[in-house]
Parts: C-alpha cells; structure tokens; sequence
C-alpha cells in the first residue's frame, strides 16, 4: 500500500489520489488520469506538446513560458533532428515519466533548512523525476498560493542558480554536466548560512566548452568507468554552497558577509575525511562575487579541514596568475588561518580610505613578521599591490570602523 502524503513536508506527486483537476465549473477529475489520457496520442511538434502541457496545466497556463521551447524546435533544430526528437525521444520521455507509479510507492520528503537529512534514490528513479518535470506534471509547482509553498523546480533561489535559466557559469555549467543534480531542485529547500547539500554518485554525461557567454555543449562524456563504492554508486562527490547575492560589490567586504561566506565554505569542504576540493570562483558570476577575496576565504577553509584545493579560473590567466601569487607569498610566510584572517580583516575590513593602505599593511607586517623594518622591503610592497587589488572595489568606506 503506497504511503501518499500531501503536505508541505513532502513533494506534492504527479501520481497522488490527493491531485485532482477541475474540469467543469462542478466536476473534479484524476490529474493523473488526464496526464496518461493526453500522452496516449502522438505528438509531432512543439505547438502540439505545449497544448498537451496546458490540458492539465490551465489554471497556471501564464506562468508557463513556451517561447523558447519553439525557437528551440523552429529554429535550432534542423528537420531531421526534430522528427528524431518527436518520433523517438519523446516517446521515451513519456514513458519514463508515467513509470513514476511503479518506482515511486511513497512521497518524497522535502530536505528543510535546519535539519539533517537524506534521500537515496536510483538513477532510474531520478530520470523519471526529470521526465516529469520537463512535462511539467508536477501539480501546484508554479502557482504563488499559500498552498503552493513547495519549492518549485524552477526557484531561483535553490541550489542550481539559474541552471534552467540563463545561467552558464560555475554552478550552472556542473548540473549541466550532471543532469541528475538537477532533483535536487525538487525536494531541497534554500539552504541556511551554515548549511550545505552533498550529493553522492551523479554521473557526468556531457562535456563542454567555454564559460559564461562563450559556454557550448561540445560532447558526450563516459563516466561508467569510474570507481565504484560499497553501495555501487559512483565515487563522485558534488556539494553545493549558496554564494551570497552582493547588490553592491562592495557589501561582500564587510565583517558579516566574509563570517558567513568562510562558515558556509567549511560547511561544504568539511564533508567526508578524505580527498581533494575542485572549486572555482564561486560566486563570482552573477552574485558579483570577487574571486581573490572568494579565493581566500575557500583556501581558509580548506586549509581548517586540512584538504587540498584545486582551484579552477576557467581560462583566465590574468586571474590564474594572480591567485599563484598570493598563494606563494602565503606559503613562503608560513601564514596560517587565524592571521589570514586578521589578514583580511585589516586590510579589507578597516580600511576607510586606500590612503590607509600603508598604515594597514605596516600593522599587518607586524603582526605577521613580529618586525616593523620590514615596512619597505619586497615582500611588503608584494603585500600592498595585493592589497590594492582586493580594495580596487570600496575605496569610500564609512569612517566608523574601529582603530588599533
């Protein structure tokens, strides 16, 4: 017996006995039944798909945007490739989707903020998830009802960004290549300041090209060869880290924002005992992020969980450069965590003005070399042009910060 619930703890099901659809002003029927009785005819074009999505989606029919879905078909496609897409595809799509009864006995948790967590799932099951979501089943997804708290799967907010948006950067371009992550979508809330999600076995289909706007689709990629673990899913491990959103650049420099971006980083990278970190600039896209400071405070995190970083600019080498040579100077100085931080926090932090910038590096001199005559040597002029850089963006900061 299938244990269904409806409510707003759990993902509200195509195949619910709960989901019922008005189809007259006085009669309720099955929305389930009417989503297998409209796929039971062919369908050959995309006008015919975006009616057959209405039929059982009318009463959120101006939330459902189909231009792009056309434009896809009219004009990306040629005319072998969209008789293949409704001759073959779609058939497969439809009959992945209404496997949902069969694979799905119960209803699936939401995973809310503030607690821990877990859903396993086969990729069997996380295709028929996504066959459903592109048919646009899941009922009450798009409304902005009370009764519709349920995250949809195409909420900014959650963890993906833009993915079935316009984003094409550092998070988007990994669900992209690991199409299941894209559940995730489903039954995750937005995650707290101190909360990550780990997701453990997706698999990686596709390979790529560019960043941003030069990002293209370039292949298929084989990632069956891949160690395997006790529970036979793939040794890969994605976790996903909210970056803060800065409506100014400048705002990620203050005290707050840099707390909370270090803990949300430590929260990520602190996952499982062993292994490397592959990160980039997180954050750096449309959040406004800038990626020497997000490169700090990454390296500070991963240095606490004691794992190294590799870290990936995308083919910038300006930026490549410069990253290679802070890490050096910090190496060479034996610098640790605790006086990164008091690192960051002088030179970032206090500094009202950039005419500061001598005074705040001759502190941090200081405290790092325990030796003021360093003030003009290489080293510090190394320092200071490293932190010109990271005061470039908020060189008119309030004068109420406290002094030493």
């Amino acid at each position: 017996m299938r244990a269904d619930k409806w409510d707003q703890d759990h993902v509200r099901m195509p195949h619910s006995p709960e989901s019922m659809y008005p189809v007259s002003q006085t009669e309720l029927k099955s929305r389930w039944q009417i989503i297998c009785d409209t796929y039971k005819r062919p369908i050959t074009s995309s006008r015919e798909l975006e009616k057959a999505i209405l039929s059982y989606n009318l009463n959120t029919k101006d939330d459902l945007v189909f231009g792009a879905l056309h434009e896809f078909f009219n004009r990306t496609l040629d005319q072998s490739e969209m008789i293949g897409f409704f001759q073959s595809l779609l058939p497969k799509i439809v009959k992945l989707a209404l496997e949902i009864e069969d694979k799905f006995r119960g209803s699936l948790p939401i995973l809310a903020k503030g607690g821990n967590r877990s859903i396993s799932m086969t990729q069997v099951q996380a295709g028929i998830l996504l066959a459903n979501a592109f048919l646009c089943t899941f009922p009450r997804r798009n409304s902005t009802t009370a009764q519709s708290a349920l995250p949809s799967i195409n909420f900014y907010r959650n963890v993906g960004g833009g993915v079935l948006g316009r984003g094409s950067v550092q998070e988007e371009i990994r669900f992209v290549l690991c199409p299941e992550l894209v559940v995730a979508r489903l039954f995750c809330e937005s995650l707290g300041d101190t909360e990550a999600l780990i997701v453990t076995g997706c698999e990686r289909f596709n390979t790529y090209e560019g960043y941003g706007g030069t990002f293209t689709w370039s292949g298929d990629y084989n990632d069956s060869a891949r160690q395997r673990d006790s529970y036979h899913r793939l040794n890969t491990i994605v976790v996903a880290i909210d970056a803060l959103h800065n409506n100014r650049q400048s705002d990620q420099f203050k005290l707050e924002a840099i707390k909370r971006e270090t803990n949300k980083a430590y929260a990520g990278f602190s996952f499982g005992q062993e292994g490397a970190i592959a990160t980039g600039n997180w954050g750096c896209g449309a959040f406004n992020g800038d990626p020497l400071l997000k490169f700090l405070i990454q390296l500070m995190a991963a240095s606490v969980c004691r794992k190294p970083i590799a870290y990936f600019t995308f083919g910038d080498e300006e930026l490549r450069d410069k990253l290679f040579e802070m890490h050096q100077f910090l190496m060479r100085k034996d610098v640790t965590v605790g006086n990164s931080i008091l690192w960051i926090w002088i030179i970032i932090i206090l500094l009202p003005k950039t005419i500061y910038l001598p005074l705040a590096v001759y502190r941090c001199r200081s405290v790092m070399e325990g030796n003021q005559s360093l003030f003009f040597s290489e080293e510090c002029k190394q320092i200071r042009r490293i932190a010109l850089r990271l005061h470039l963006l908020h060189s008119r900061y309030r004068s109420d910060y406290p002094s030493y």
